[in-house]
Parts: C-alpha cells; sequence; structure tokens
C-alpha cells in the first residue's frame, strides 16, 4: 500500500493534534480545584493558538508527492505570514479607539446587555443619569463576574428622575425617603419591583428611593443632607449593607482627596482622549471575545461556577445559590476602623434628622451567605465550608443600643424566612429578588405602624 500523500498526513495529524488538545482542556476543565482552573484558561489560550497554527499547518494546499509532509509549501508560509501579521494590525487598529475612549466592545458584543451607566459629581464622586430610560436583558452580577451562563438573562426596565435616582416620578416631597446601595435601588428587579414601589403602594404615601448603586455610608449622608431631608420625609430608612459598605466609603474618601489635592471641580467618567487602563480593560475587542467565547463553549470546556451550594426551597425544589465571597475576607482592625466611620455617619445623619423632626432609622442589610448558608450543602471542596460571616449585626445592634436609635436587623428576619425555604434573593445574583423586595416593603411598613407615623 502506498504511502498517504503528504498534504493529507499534515491535514490528518493537524486534526488529530488540534481534537487531542480540545478533549484534554475539556477533561481538565471538569476538575476541582485552583490549579485546575489555571491550567484550564492556560491550556484554552494555547488551543486557540495551535488551533490557528493547525488550519495552516493542515489546510497548507497540495504539494510534490515527494515533499516531506512535515515541510509546508513556501508559498503558503508567506501567506500565514502576511495573514498574521495583517490581522495583528487591523486587531491593533480596532483596539485604537477602545484604548481611548471611543468605542466599548463589551456593549457590542453583548447586544443584550444594559449599560451600567453613571456620570461624575463633585459632590458624590458619581451617580446615576438623570431622567435616564432604558429597559433590557441583563445578567446576574455574579453570572457577569464570573463570566458563566449561571441562569438565563432577565429583562428588566430602569428609570431615572430629574435627580439621578431610580424614581419614575419626579418629586419635591415625599413621606418616606429610602438611602442605600444597589439592593435598595433595585438592581436586577425592574422598576415596578422596587422596596420603594412596594411600599408606595402599600403605604398610599409618596415615597422616594435615593439609593444608588455603589454608594457607602458617607456617600448616603451626602444624599440625606441635598436631597433626603429637603424632601420633608417622616421616615429615612438608611440600609446599611455589611457586604462592602465600608470599602466603598473608602473609595469615596479616596475620591474626595484626589479632588482636592489635585484642585479640580469634578472627578468625571469622561477620561478624555487618553489612555486608562481600567477602562481599556472594560472595553478590549481582545478580551471582550475571550470572554465571549469562554462563553459559547461553556458546555464542552467549563468555567468555574461561584462559590454556591444546594438549597431545598418550601416547595421542594432543589435551588443552585451562588454567592459572592464577602464573607471569605477576615474582619481586621481595617474593617473595625472603617466601622467607626459609618457609626459616625449614621449619628450625622439621625442629628440631622432629628433637629428637623424627621425619623432616620438606620437599617442593616445581610449579605446572602449570613441568610441562607446554615441552610444549603456544600461540596466538599467548596470554599463555603470554610466562610465565616463578620459579628456585623451584632455590632450594629449595639451601636444603637448604645446610641439610643430605633433601628431594623433583617437579618433574623430574613433568617426565619430562610429556614422556611422562601428565597428573597435571586439564586444566580447576590441581591434580592422580587420576593425580597415585598418583604423588606412589608418590614418597612411594620416599622412605619410602630413609630405612628400616620395611616394609611
Amino acid at each position: 500500500m502506498s504511502p498517504a500523500h503528504p498534504s493529507l498526513q499534515r491535514a490528518a495529524v493537524s486534526a488529530g493534534l488540534v481534537v487531542a488538545w480540545w478533549v484534554g482542556v475539556g477533561l481538565l476543565s471538569r476538575g476541582t480545584g485552583p490549579e485546575a482552573n489555571v491550567w484550564t484558561e492556560r491550556l484554552f489560550l494555547g488551543g486557540l493558538v495551535l488551533t490557528y497554527g493547525a488550519c495552516w499547518f493542515g489546510g497548507s494546499g497540495w504539494s510534490s508527492p515527494w515533499a516531506s509532509p512535515w515541510s509546508m509549501p513556501r508559498r503558503t508560509q508567506l501567506r500565514a505570514i502576511g495573514t498574521t501579521l495583517t490581522l495583528v494590525v487591523l486587531v491593533a487598529l480596532l483596539e485604537l479607539p477602545a484604548a481611548f475612549g471611543l468605542v466599548s466592545y463589551a456593549g457590542l458584543l453583548d447586544a443584550t446587555a444594559v449599560t451600567d451607566a453613571f456620570v461624575a459629581d463633585s459632590a458624590l464622586s458619581f451617580r446615576r443619569p438623570p431622567q435616564a430610560s432604558w429597559t433590557g436583558r441583563v445578567r446576574s452580577d455574579l453570572a457577569s463576574s464570573w463570566n458563566v451562563p449561571l441562569a438565563p438573562r432577565k429583562s428588566i426596565s430602569f428609570t431615572t428622575d430629574a435627580r439621578g435616582f431610580r424614581n419614575t416620578i419626579d418629586r419635591t416631597l415625599a413621606d418616606v425617603v429610602l438611602i442605600g446601595d444597589s439592593y435598595v435601588e433595585g438592581w436586577y428587579v425592574s422598576d415596578d419591583q422596587t422596596v420603594a414601589t412596594v411600599l408606595e403602594q402599600r403605604l398610599r404615601r409618596p415615597v422616594s428611593n435615593l439609593a444608588v448603586s455603589g454608594y457607602g455610608t458617607l456617600q448616603e449622608l451626602e444624599v440625606l443632607r441635598r436631597y433626603g431631608l429637603p424632601m420633608r420625609p417622616r421616615l429615612v430608612a438608611w440600609f446599611f449593607f455589611e457586604g462592602n459598605d465600608l470599602y466603598d466609603d473608602q473609595s469615596f474618601e479616596d475620591t474626595m482627596l484626589f479632588l482636592e489635592d489635585h484642585e479640580v471641580e469634578d472627578l468625571g467618567f469622561d477620561l478624555g482622549l487618553r489612555f486608562d487602563w481600567p477602562r481599556f480593560r472594560r472595553a478590549s475587542l481582545v478580551r471582550n471575545t475571550h470572554g465571549w467565547l469562554r462563553q459559547a463553549v461553556h458546555p464542552l470546556v467549563p468555567q468555574p461556577l461561584p462559590p454556591h451550594g444546594w438549597f431545598i426551597d418550601d416547595a421542594g425544589t432543589r435551588q443552585l445559590l451562588a454567592y459572592h465571597d464577602y464573607a471569605a475576607l477576615p474582619f481586621t482592625e481595617y474593617e473595625s476602623e472603617r466601622f467607626g466611620t459609618t457609626k459616625q455617619a449614621i449619628r450625622d445623619g439621625v442629628a440631622l434628622g432629628r433637629d428637623l423632626g424627621v425619623a432616620v432609622v438606620p437599617v442593616f442589610v445581610p449579605m446572602k451567605f449570613r441568610v441562607y448558608g446554615e441552610h444549603c450543602t456544600f461540596a466538599a471542596e467548596s470554599p463555603c465550608r470554610h466562610w465565616q460571616p463578620w459579628d456585623l449585626p451584632e455590632r450594629f445592634s449595639t451601636f444603637c443600643a448604645t446610641e439610643g436609635l430605633e433601628c431594623l436587623d433583617l437579618s433574623p428576619l430574613m433568617q426565619d424566612e430562610a429556614a422556611a425555604g422562601r428565597l428573597l434573593y435571586a439564586p444566580e445574583d447576590s441581591h434580592w429578588n422580587e420576593a425580597g423586595h415585598e418583604f423588606v416593603a412589608t418590614q418597612l411598613h411594620t416599622l412605619w405602624q410602630r413609630l405612628e407615623l400616620g395611616t394609611p
């Protein structure tokens, strides 16, 4: 039997090598532990380069029967080099607009994503753009962070008022004002599902949502002073989220110091025509294309899921609950110092409200793991098994008792719901689901009645 033609040998060898490589990557990706994950990503990138090279080598065209099967025709070599250099130059040219902030390929490659838009503010560092209204399909925060198809995209509507807060109606007066971060603003739910909207329907009184994603207590104190109290509310519910508010305050202080030291009036999100590495990483064509490819091949080369456990809900359904790793961080002297800043901000806000006859009530928002962690089962290698949430609820309650403050700790109330199998957080997201917003609205309604601030 005569040997196979060199061109066929090259094609067979190339195809076999590529298939073997990707089978190996697929098997490795199903392993557990950080080393398997790291090597999966490295070999995935190597596989892309190998596949590209194998296409040129295996499809290098017909050659003389007497040629070596391991050599490419010279004409094919020149074409490969020329094409590769052309692609490199083309990609570089396409990256230039992203490098200087003229375009973001994140939105172009993911047309169903809703833009998480902010504008600069000299007093608050940033805020939502005023009178914005959009509807779109969004991924959960955990699915986005881990770049995994954790759950189907969810369609939401998002509307801001003339001041950039999430309200569908512009108001100058309100009986209740809500201040906080993304939990209260309503990330991952629509306009008609937020705490503010549900509470307004139940109270039949105007409620204004002045929460903004990413805010800490120092920014919220400024919101209270500038926007909340001038609305002459009877009640201000001031939400403190234990997961990241301490760090958000640090970021805000750093920003304000930057503005002061550089004697500028505004720190904008429009960085102008200059290179900014964080902005470029978000906008990059190569990075976003890689992310899109990883999502596309997830069934064959799975990416690791966020830390998660399994929860049996009240209908007997086994739910995968994904978690942010807030509980993995230790509570150090730094966090204790930051909590001191939080307590002083709350003192200042309560004093401002007291002078005007306004009840300012701090509300403690627990992280999802605190509520559901003890009711989940975890894999043997899950990092969740070693997490120890901080004692912030106890510190928060002690602070309120010492200061003689009315406060609302949602932790035990939500833990009771979790014990009964009810989900108040989206399984695939860090934030409350529709039921969670309804639950919090119910607690605020009860608070309103207990404080005897008025009847519906």
